[in-house]
């Protein structure tokens, strides 16, 4: 359809939203819901026609109508929208305080997690060009969440923080935010992140040339640290103080260092040796670790491995399908990621979305395979096995396109996979709104370990595909044949994870 039949329906679902909004002799107040329908649907037009100025000013209008109907979530969603639209047209001011308009909302319907991930959503939106207001949104979100008491959603935020502080340079504030970091760890009893942690602090001393600091950090959570980070940290700060070019750079170039996450890894590489020649071993040592560093990240730029495929099937998601990218865009998984689409014969503007969002994914380096089919849609089940066909990933992740994902969720399934290969891995959930299958919801999310271990599902034929798992296509194959053999109960074992 044409941008200009774009805009007259645009225009005509204004007309028919003003007129939603007039009182009259026997109509004595506004249908405000109506009318904010109309003007989210002209929204949708206009976004289409690629006339963001109406666009905009169409989903504020929708957000103001559904506040004055006391309909707090909805109205916060299309403020969330309404940044979005102020981000393309780089006005990244207004965005922010969209954003922050979208959790005030959010927390007055009570639904702080929600306001949380806002925030998170509007930080990564903006962040490539706007780190310091990224910055500000994390805080933020990480103040929310601990309003809350939840410092594991918490420490999630303030590494993020970290990470653009380390960016910016600006090392004192980077200490004290990895710091707070470690202190939620410690709430949840996660030593194992501290300990990690701990090397991050090391580093930053380091690099503000603070040998002191770094000293008295290491000794203080030395107990946190696992051998290997033990010896390579005593090998660092010794080769630094010693002015021992060979041993430093050995410390630096250490397996355990260089695949830690990468503002880290290189601000290792950018450590300064205190001495002011260095020996030929030296040169070329760090030469080979600088153009090892390059390999991986041509590699990863050209796509030649995909770690994991998130298997979305589509069929007319206008409505939700904005947020559901935007959880892909925000992923903090370090791997290679494959968004494998398969469109189920949608009639609505899904398949429009979709096409605005593929330079986006892009540029964030996700691989994007998309198919699809004309006519008589054929079904969810039959979608979710298109889009598996043609993906290429190691492991599957599972997405409904009414859902959105926090940006945690792929890397800590991942991670549980790597471990257990024979797993599938699913997590906990939160519903929006929060009142929906509130009885399932509390179920799914409060059972015990035991439970999870013992819980016995007949499947008939095929396996489950919940879209909170993710799982080991080679695994699923073995599955497979099994259950074609013959009817079977199958033991599936979960391993949980709270994002």
């Amino acid at each position: 359809m044409s941008a200009e039949k774009k805009v007259c329906e645009g225009n005509e679902c204004i007309a028919q939203a003003e007129k939603y909004l007039k009182t009259s002799f026997l109509k004595w107040k506004p249908d405000y819901d109506s009318a904010a329908l109309e003007y989210s649907k002209a929204a949708t037009c206009f976004k289409a026609a690629k006339v963001l100025g109406q666009c905009k000013d169409c989903l504020l209008k929708a957000a103001d109508c559904y506040t004055k109907n006391n309909s707090l979530f909805s109205a916060a969603k299309n403020y969330e929208q309404a940044a979005m639209i102020y981000k393309e047209m780089d006005d990244y001011h207004t965005a922010v305080q969209m954003i922050e308009r979208a959790c005030q909302l959010f927390r007055e319907h009570g639904t702080p997690d929600t306001a949380a991930l806002a925030l998170e959503k509007g930080a990564k939106m903006i962040e490539s060009k706007r780190p310091e207001m990224a910055l500000e949104l994390y805080k933020k979100a990480m103040d929310v969440v601990m309003i809350e008491d939840r410092p594991s959603q918490a420490s999630e935020h303030a590494a993020k923080a970290s990470k653009i502080l380390i960016k910016l340079k600006r090392f004192d504030e980077a200490v004290n935010m990895v710091k707070k970091e470690q202190e939620f760890h410690l709430a949840t009893g996660n030593t194992r992140a501290v300990g990690r942690l701990v090397v991050a602090e090391v580093l930053i001393h380091l690099m503000r040339e603070d040998y002191v600091a770094a000293d008295k950090a290491f000794k203080e959570g030395y107990n946190y640290c696992e051998r290997d980070e033990s010896n390579t940290l005593m090998d660092l700060l010794e080769g630094y103080d010693q002015g021992d070019a060979e041993q430093l750079n050995r410390a630096l170039n250490s397996p355990f260092i260089k695949h830690m996450d990468v503002e880290y890894a290189r601000l290792a590489r950018s450590l300064l040796v205190p001495e002011t020649e260095k020996n030929e071993s030296t040169q070329k040592a760090s030469t080979s670790a600088s153009a090892a560093a390059n390999d991986e990240e041509d590699e990863f730029a050209e796509g030649l491995m995909v770690d994991v495929s998130i298997i979305l099937p589509l069929h007319n998601a206008e409505s939700w399908l904005e947020d559901c990218l935007s959880s892909v865009e925000s992923q903090d998984f370090n791997g290679t990621l494959e968004l494998s689409v398969f469109n189920d014969a949608s009639s609505d503007q899904s398949s429009s979305i979709l096409e605005a969002w593929l330079e986006r994914l892009k540029n964030k380096k996700i691989k994007v395979t998309i198919s699809f089919e004309n006519g008589v849609p054929k079904g969810v089940g039959y979608a979710k096995n298109r889009a598996v066909d043609q993906s290429s990933g190691d492991y599957l992740c599972f997405l409904d396109a009414d859902d959105s994902m926090a940006s945690s969720r792929i890397r800590k399934q991942y991670e549980v996979c790597l471990s257990h290969h024979n797993l599938i891995v699913g997590c906990c959930f939160h519903r929006e709104p929060s009142d929906s299958t509130p009885r399932y919801t509390k179920w799914a999310n409060s059972l015990a370990p035991d439970q999870l271990y013992s819980q016995i599902y007949l499947f008939l034929g095929s396996p489950p595909h919940n879209p909170d798992m993710v799982r080991n296509p080679r695994f699923m194959t073995k599955l497979e044949g099994l259950m074609k053999k013959e009817k079977v109960h199958l033991r599936i074992f979960y391993s949980f994870i709270s994002t």
